[in-house]
């Protein structure tokens, strides 16, 4: 029996029920207007879908479906050959345009995301309404371009396109920032002339320009730089060694950075600037741009005032326009804050958060922040297995999200999965400086349950944010497991000047924060300690 809700079926350990409902949808779907006369299109999608449900996801590749699904000649090459992309971007097409029409009210829905030839399928839509593409929230424009340099060998020039190429794909994935443009340019000396196109015809607000440096023995350096396309301000740059060894789309820590630093609405200097520009003038902010706005400056300050702002630009955009994925992504993330962290508000409890997810994943089911703001209010609900589905399937539509990679490695190592988590927390350390010191909660909550108190010292002594878990918890804690209780103390009183009613409700926030009893308790007596 179907629930009356949506939620993603998970195919590695699907019921005959699920199995059946998804074949059936699957003929539903192939005789539909869609698709009916695209003989090539059905079997592809026939192909993908049934290997799905024989659990043989991983040789869903290019080449195996274009040999085995469509019958191409053994000697198919899809480097040189892209008729499977081209096919697989007309499928998603077809599907996104099925369900906004004939198939809105289906049971089931199938989608194929960016970038991948896995299918993902989400029950129960009964009853649902077509999706409007108008009226939704927007992020900030963002044109992503290259030059190249005529005194370079034409591998460096290949190179340079072929990173431009794939860097513009992963940041597509970001709900939070719309590539508007992706195109290769000429020399150098071009630059200013075409950022004053871009601007002209593509209305972008930034652009992120990458150049490749030649250097010795084969070796290249990549040089990345955000501008405000209006003023041509550089806000932000950087450079990074490829290494010609690894695959480029491998190189996790060149694609992370970049990703933090122009497409992470948590930490990503391209929304820093692009929020505070915004807020000079709040009276002048489009209606579109509040939830984000107010979202980021929340997420700056962490304080009641910013949060109260960002809740109402959320719900008073969501009466207009219920399916707008950006805001629906937010207030989800509020409500899980406001249950946390206690803030009182009625209107954005858990039950709210969970059906602004779950109508965000109905509308973008290729959108890895929907899938992790449901995952991360399953994990407040207590539905352990439900938030690590939702947690893999973020994963893996985008593995280049710093801000949701420590995310999840947060959840999985208070689920349980210490191992697993650790080392996506500590995968995202690694990146770069450029991340919010509270990141550092995870290695000093593992090393303080290992009563490594020094090392777990080393930790505190980095997060200065003043969250539940702040620096001044985390230190007063271990000061009071290292015998220092005159400074324990002083940093409890600086934790309390932070969160008032710690002492009156911190046990019950450190449950909700940590999701495990045991947890909660063994890190509420480190503050009881302090002044024993």
């Amino acid at each position: 029996m179907l629930s009356n809700e949506n939620y993603t079926i998970d195919v590695s350990s699907i019921s005959e029920e699920d199995a059946l409902l998804i074949q059936n949808q699957l003929e539903r779907v192939l005789v539909s207007s869609y698709f009916k006369l695209a003989e090539q299109q059905k079997r592809f999608l026939r192909f993908i879908i049934e290997k799905s449900l024989e659990g043989q996801i991983k040789q869903l590749k290019q080449y195996t479906i274009a040999v085995e699904g469509l019958d191409f000649a053994d000697n198919f090459d899809p480097d040189t050959n892209p008729v499977i992309r081209i096919n697989a971007g007309r499928i998603r097409k077809k599907l996104e345009d099925y369900y906004a029409s004939e198939g809105a009210t289906d049971l089931l829905q199938i989608s194929l995301p960016k970038g991948s030839y896995s299918p993902l399928f989400y029950k129960n839509f009964t009853g649902r309404q077509p999706i409007v593409k108008e009226g939704y929230s927007l992020p900030p424009k963002l044109a992503v371009l290259c030059f190249s340099d005529k005194t370079q060998n034409d591998e460096s020039n290949r190179l340079l396109f072929h990173v431009t190429d794939t860097l513009a794909t992963e940041l597509s994935r970001f709900l939070f920032t719309k590539i508007v443009v992706s195109i290769p340019h000429g020399d150098k000396s071009e630059t200013r002339f075409v950022a004053s196109e871009i601007e002209d015809r593509f209305q972008a607000d930034y652009m992120l320009i990458f150049y490749i440096q030649q250097l010795p023995k084969n070796q290249h350096l990549l040089l990345c730089r955000v501008l405000d396309v209006k003023t041509k301000e550089i806000i932000w740059s950087d450079t990074y060694d490829i290494e010609h060894n690894i695959a480029f789309h491998k190189q996790y820590k060149i694609i992370g950075s970049i990703s933090a630093a122009a497409s992470d609405i948590q930490q990503g200097a391209l929304y820093q600037h692009w929020t505070r520009r915004l807020l000079e003038d709040e009276t002048a902010i489009p209606s579109h741009y509040k939830a984000l706005v107010y979202y980021r400056n929340y997420t700056d300050d962490l304080g009641y005032d910013t949060f109260k702002k960002g809740v109402v630009a959320c719900q008073n955009y969501l009466q207009k326009n219920p399916n707008d994925v950006i805001s629906n992504v937010v207030l989800a993330d509020f409500c899980r804050r406001n249950y946390i962290y206690d803030f009182g508000f009625s209107n954005v409890s858990l039950k709210i958060g969970k059906q602004c997810a779950l109508d965000a994943v109905r509308v973008k089911p290729d959108s890895h922040e929907a899938h992790y703001a449901l995952g991360q209010i399953f994990f407040c609900l207590g539905e352990k297995e439900r938030a690590l589905s939702e947690f893999k399937i973020a994963r893996d539509l985008c593995q280049y999200h710093a801000y949701i990679e420590f995310g999840i490695g947060f959840h999985l190592y208070f689920m349980g999965e210490k191992e697993e988590g650790l080392e996506l927390v500590n995968k995202v350390l690694s990146l770069s400086s450029n991340y919010p010191s509270w990141f550092n909660v995870i290695p000093f909550c593992h090393y303080y349950l290992l009563k490594e108190y020094d090392t777990a010292l080393s930790y505190a002594l980095k997060v200065d944010a003043p969250i539940l878990f702040s620096g001044a918890i985390t230190r007063c804690m271990t000061y009071a497991q290292l015998g220092e209780k005159e400074k324990a103390q002083e940093e409890l009183k600086d934790a309390v000047k932070n969160i008032p009613d710690l002492m009156e409700n911190g046990e019950k926030m450190f449950l909700r924060f940590f999701g495990s009893k045991e947890l909660a308790n063994t890190f509420w007596s480190g503050i009881l300690n302090v002044n024993k």
